[in-house]
Parts: C-alpha cells; structure tokens; sequence
C-alpha cells in the first residue's frame, strides 16, 4: 500500500466554503486529483482548532477520490516553527507508521521548520518515502467556462513534481553535502589542522552525533585536555544548525557540597531551607531546550545521581521543597577524569546512570599522545592572544624552531596538557618585545615549565613509597611473595603522583610504544583491590606521612 502525509494547511488549503474554491489551488484537495500519484490512504496532519477547514477538505478529497481512506492525525505545535518541537513530534508520528507502506510526502503545506524536518528525514532513510512538491500550475480562471465548475478544473490540480533523494542525480547534492560535513568538523576543532588521525576520526564521529542525536553523551579525558571547549562547540555547532535554541549551562560537580548539590541542580522554591529567601531556578531548567554540561560528574553525590537519573529518563524533576513536577527538555553531556567503570566497581557512581550517559563515550587524549597537533595550537594559541588584546605575536624562526624541538621532546612532560601549552604561549608573548618572540624568550619559558613540572615529582621518591608501603601493608608483607611486592610497589608508585585514579591506571598500563587498554581504570582498581586497596585510601594514607 502507498500513503500519502501531508499538512493541512491553513492558509494554503483555506479557499473559502462556496463553490468558487473548485477553481482555487488548494496543495491537500489537488494532490488526489493526479491520477499518476497512485496511493490509497492519506495521512492528514492538523492542529485540533482547524475542524471545519479539516471536515470540507476531507469531503472534497472524497468527493475526487472517493475509495481513499483519509486518517485523521492530530498534532498541535506551540510554535510550529520550533524545530526542536517539529522534529521531536515528526519523529514520534514516522515511528507509529506502518513498516509495509510506501510513502509521498506532500511538502507544499507545512511551515518552514516542517519541510526541514521531512526532507532531514527523508535524507537520512529515517523515513523511506519520495517527496512531492505541488504547485500553481499557471492556468488562468475562465469565468464563462468555469464559474459553477463543482469538480476541478486545471487551476485547482495544479502541477507537481516528484523527488526521489535515492537517485543518482542527487549525487552533485551529497557531495555538497560531505563538504558541509567537513566544515561542522573544522568547527569543532576550531579550525585547526590538527594531524592526529585517532583525534580526527574521534571528530568526524562526534559532528555526526551532534547534528543527528540530542541523547546524553560522556566526555572523558585528563586535566587540561579540552573537555569543556569541546562541549561548548558541540552546542555552538548544535545551535547554530537550529537543533538547540535554548542555552549553555556549565557546571562543575567537584565544586557542590551534598547540601546544596539539589538546589544548584534541580532549583528550590521559596523557604525549602534556612536562608532559602527566594525561589531559585536549578541548572536543569536554565538548560531547557538547551545543553547542560556536568562536568567532573563522577564527584556528584550518591543520592542526587538518583534524581539526575531520572530527570534524564523523564525530562522532568522537583525543585526542592516543591511537590510539583518541573520539566525541561534539556540536552545533557558529561565529562569526567576519573574511570567510571572504576567508580561503580568501587560502589562510589551508580551503574544505570552511567548506562544512561554512556550511549556515546568520547575519549579526549592528552597532547603527549598527540604531539603532532602542538605546532598547529601554537598557532591557534598566538591567534587567541591577538584577539584578546588587540595585537598579533610571532616567533622568529629561530625561537619557533626551539620551542617546538622541546615541545616535542621528552623533556615537555605537558602535565596540564592544552592549559600548560596556552598558558605557556600566552607569557612568552606577554613578555616578548615588539610582538616578536626571540630565543632568549623561549628559553626563559622552558626553564619556567620546567620548574613547574618537577614540583610534581618531590613526593615520589623511594623513601616516601617504602614508608607508603609499610603503612597500608604492615607485617601482610610477609606474605607476599617477591612478584606480588614489585607489583604493589608499581601500583602505590603510580598513585603517588597521579591525580585520579584514571592517570595512575594509563601510567601503570601504558606500554613502550605509548598504547594502552581499553579499560586501564577497571584493571587498575582490580589490581589495588587484590591487596585490599582502592586508590582513595592510598591518597588518603600518602597525606599522613
């Protein structure tokens, strides 16, 4: 069987009650008056106000084509111009549709959020159906032929024109297409041209989630590796194709107290709490139809994973003192520096809820595993300095070439990743004279990062680890044979300088070649939980001696 879907249209389809409307072009009545367009059933999308347009144009479709089977198909819109709203409703109404039918799409009523929306899911094969496109077919009004012409005539056929996306003719179309495609992946790298295939790939795949899938994502990565940055492209990107018209809302997890984790998340109302003067907006709601991003979302409390949990399964939430549901259609991408997978092992993060925000899982790599993008952030870098303070900086050759040969060496440990290297570039042209970087300014600036890095390795030393280790193992030493006290000195070795457990475990399982596990996290934790230990009470025992 083959149906037909189409809007009435209110303006469009609304050419009076009499019988001067049969020599009117009317897109819904003049589709059943093509014979070529063969279908049995036609889908009429309304808004419930609109009866008695919908009761004469029924009737009129039938009296042209009386055996077709017109289905009634109710969808109000608050804005119908609202892509966000269009989307979410046409996408619930193709997912009702039967799997045995062909579809047309009559794309001549409609706003213009709805004819986005059809031909996004045409062209996607989310719905396999060829649009039709109606229109005026320029035949003037004969008053002595067709003044009480009740049947018709050529103006109210009309002309139409049928598009099917399959064919090769729109080959020209698609390749378009992949350029724009190519441009959103220069967006999320800010135009950068950034060398590191697995960063690249990682890219392209991102720039296909934001633009076709709202659904929570998770971000992880170390200090420094451009969480945040990334998650504000993805709503630029997302806002700037229409898919989001709401805004961005940042928050930290690591800095809520359990107190007041409900209120800065969910909102309260007024008197929920001593001091609670006035009734305040949680960030959940001040995302509505827009993106929210947890960052650190592995420190969030027990309880209040809970209620996030929920809020993203229902899109609906209580304020605090509040019995009234308050819903908001947000957008939710969370980003993390410690191993979840570690923390529902070690019971401290939920299993469903990094279910829920896991569906799509993006791993940003440090820039040591990424040493071929530096030269291009240098320049990035440089560009942002001009910006922010109204003139350009340059190295001479002479400087580039020995910035970039440690930058690349051994000795650039990059502990901040992207945060040591702009920070780094930002105080040599601070300093530089003229706007030209020389050499002394460089290496000015290695003996400062040098510095900086090596304050991070006085505690690692083999008398501070031997006490470590007599203090969490004590005499269960002597149990352990010669293996087992090489593998746990590497272990408490690695968690003396990490962090979060997630840098301990890649520095425990990264090998020679500078490849590591899928799951470094997980097998690190099993390998402390083996001696009874999880990294928390390594750090904790690392602070009192």
């Amino acid at each position: 069987m083959t149906a037909m879907i189409g809007f009435l249209g209110t303006q469009k389809d609304a050419r009076g009650y009499n019988d001067k409307r049969w020599h009117q072009f009317r897109p819904t009545v003049g589709a059943v008056c093509h014979e070529a367009l063969a279908f049995e059933r036609y889908y009429l999308i309304h808004d419930n106000n609109e009866n008695d347009l919908l009761e004469l144009t029924k009737k009129d479709m039938l009296a042209i084509r009386p055996s077709l089977e017109i289905i009634d198909v109710a969808m109000p819109f608050d804005d119908a111009f609202g892509f966000t709203e269009t989307l979410s409703k046409q996408v619930e109404f193709v997912l009702s549709l039967p799997d045995d039918e062909e579809y047309l799409i009559n794309f001549t009523s409609g706003s213009t959020a709805h004819h986005v929306t059809w031909f996004e899911l045409v062209k996607s094969n989310f719905l396999k159906a060829k649009i039709v496109q109606l229109y005026h077919g320029g035949v003037k009004y004969n008053k002595q032929n067709d003044a009480h012409r009740t049947i018709p005539n050529e103006i109210a056929r009309g002309k139409y024109r049928l598009i099917d996306l399959s064919l090769t003719k729109y080959d020209g179309w698609r390749e378009l297409e992949t350029t724009f495609q190519t441009n959103d992946e220069s967006y999320l790298k800010q135009g950068l041209d950034t060398r590191n295939r697995a960063f690249n790939e990682m890219i392209a795949l991102i720039e296909k989630v934001a633009v076709r899938n709202n659904r929570p994502c998770l971000i992880d990565g170390p200090t420094g590796a451009g969480k945040t940055r990334l998650a504000t492209l993805i709503y630029e990107l997302k806002k700037k194709k229409g898919i989001l018209d709401g805004s961005f809302k940042y928050l930290n997890c690591a800095t809520l107290r359990a107190n007041d984790a409900h209120s800065v998340l969910f909102g309260h109302v007024k008197g929920a709490f001593t001091g609670g003067i006035a009734s305040r907006e949680g960030a959940l709601k001040q995302a509505n139809n827009g993106l929210l991003f947890l960052d650190e979302v592995g420190t969030l409390p027990e309880d209040i994973q809970g209620m996030l949990l929920h809020a993203i399964e229902a899109k609906e939430f209580y304020p605090m003192g509040s019995d009234t549901l308050v819903s908001s259609n947000f957008t939710l991408i969370c980003g993390t520096n410690i191993d979840l997978e570690a923390a529902v092992e070690a019971k401290t993060f939920r299993d469903d809820l990094l279910a829920r925000i896991n569906l799509w899982h993006f791993t940003l790599p440090s820039l040591n595993e990424r040493k071929e993008d530096i030269e291009p952030n240098i320049d990035h870098e440089l560009r942002v300095y001009a910006k922010n303070n109204g003139h350009k900086v340059r190295f001479n050759n002479e400087a580039r070439a020995l910035f970039l040969t440690f930058a690349l060496s051994e000795q650039a440990l990059w502990k901040r990743n992207f945060r040591d290297l702009s920070a780094s570039i930002e105080r040599m042209a601070t300093l530089s004279e003229r706007g030209l970087i020389k050499t002394h300014d460089v290496n000015a600036e290695i003996l400062r990062l040098k510095k900086s890095w090596a304050g991070g390795k006085v505690k690692n030393n083999t008398a501070q680890l031997d006490k470590l280790y007599v203090a969490l193992i004590g005499d269960r030493a002597e149990t352990l044979d010669l293996l087992e006290q090489a593998q746990l000195k590497a272990l408490l070795g690695a968690c003396v300088f990490a962090k979060n457990a997630a840098q301990a475990a890649r520095a425990v399982y990264t090998n020679s070649q500078g490849d590591c596990p899928t799951n470094p996290g997980s097998m690190f934790a099993k390998a402390l939980k083996k001696f009874d230990l999880h990294f928390e009470a390594v750090k904790a025992c690392l602070e009192h001696i």
